[in-house]
C-alpha cells in the first residue's frame, strides 16, 4: 500500500507542478509604466527593433543601450505570490475511510505525502494531526489519532512510515483536529502563518465558538484553511463558514487526480 500511494504522490506533484508553471506563466506580472533598464523580455517594441535592425551599426547602437540598462522597458510588479509558511494537515482517519489501495484514505495520504514533499522542497515545516470520532463522555483529545511535526529537512522514510501505515477505524470528529489545528498555530514557533488542508469524506459539527475562533486566525495568523472533501457522500458544508477554498473529489486519484492540482499549486 506505501508503493501506491507514492506513486499516486508522485503523479500529483507532477500534476501540482504543471498548474503551478501554467498559472505562473499567464500572469508574469502587472505593467505599471515605463522605466530604463536592460531585460530583454520587458524591452519595449521600438528597442527591439534597432537590435534586429539589418544595419550593423545600428544594432551595436542598441546592443550598448542595452548593456547600460539604459534601453526604455515596461516597469513591471510581479504578481507571483510569495512563499508563505508551514503547513497543517487535519486527514480523517474514521473508518469510512478505509484501508484498501483503492479506498479513499490510500488517495488521501497521497495529497498528505504531496504537501509534505512540497514544503520540504521549500524547506517549509510541517504538521500532521490524524482524526477520527470520540464518544460524548471522552475530551476532544481522544479524537487524535495520530499526531506529527516534522521539521525542514527532517522527513524521511522512516519518520513517514507510521504515518502512512496508521489505519483508519472509528468515527468522525471536526471539532477535535480543528481545536487542535488552532492549538499548534498558537504555540508552535515553528507552525506560524500557517496554511491548514483539511482532508475528509464526511461531515461534522463544529461549534458556532470554533468557527469565531477559526475566523480570528485568519485576521491575526495569516492562516488559510483549504478543505477536501472525497467521495460522493462528501458533505463540506460545516466548513463553508471558515474555508476560503473548497474542493470536491471522488475517491478515484485517476478519475479526477488533476482536481487537486490547484490547490497543491496554491500552497506551493
Amino acid at each position: 500500500m506505501v508503493r501506491k500511494i507514492a506513486q499516486m504522490a508522485g503523479r500529483l506533484q507532477r500534476l501540482g507542478a504543471a498548474h503551478k508553471r501554467t498559472k505562473v506563466t499567464a500572469s508574469t506580472g502587472v505593467i505599471r509604466g515605463i522605466t530604463l533598464g536592460g531585460d530583454i523580455p520587458l524591452l519595449l517594441p521600438s528597442e527591439l527593433a534597432g537590435l534586429r535592425s539589418r544595419h550593423k551599426l545600428q544594432r551595436l547602437l542598441s546592443l550598448g543601450t542595452v548593456l547600460d540598462r539604459r534601453a526604455l522597458q515596461y516597469d513591471v510588479t510581479s504578481t507571483v505570490p510569495e512563499t508563505r509558511g508551514p503547513i497543517i494537515v487535519a486527514i480523517d482517519s474514521s473508518g469510512s475511510m478505509g484501508n484498501s489501495e483503492d479506498s479513499p484514505g490510500a488517495w488521501s495520504k497521497a495529497v498528505m505525502l504531496t504537501l509534505l514533499q512540497t514544503a520540504q522542497e521549500q524547506r517549509r515545516a510541517w504538521h500532521v494531526i490524524a482524526f477520527s470520532g470520540r464518544e460524548d463522555w471522552q475530551p476532544l483529545q481522544a479524537a487524535i489519532r495520530y499526531e506529527q511535526t516534522i521539521l525542514p529537512g527532517e522527513a524521511t522514510l522512516e519518520s513517514l512510515l507510521p504515518l502512512l501505515l496508521h489505519r483508519a477505524d472509528g468515527g468522525t470528529c471536526f471539532e477535535a483536529p480543528l481545536t487542535r489545528a488552532l492549538e499548534v498555530l498558537e504555540t508552535a514557533p515553528s507552525i506560524r502563518r500557517a496554511d491548514l488542508i483539511f482532508i475528509t469524506d464526511g461531515e461534522g459539527h463544529v461549534p458556532d465558538a470554533l468557527v469565531v475562533r477559526l475566523n480570528a486566525a485568519h485576521e491575526q495568523h495569516g492562516l488559510m484553511t483549504y478543505a477536501i472533501g472525497i467521495g460522493a457522500q462528501a458533505k463540506l458544508r460545516t466548513l463553508r463558514p471558515f474555508a476560503q477554498e473548497i474542493y470536491h473529489l471522488s475517491s478515484n486519484p485517476n478519475q479526477d487526480s488533476a482536481e487537486i492540482a490547484p490547490v497543491l499549486a496554491l500552497v506551493s
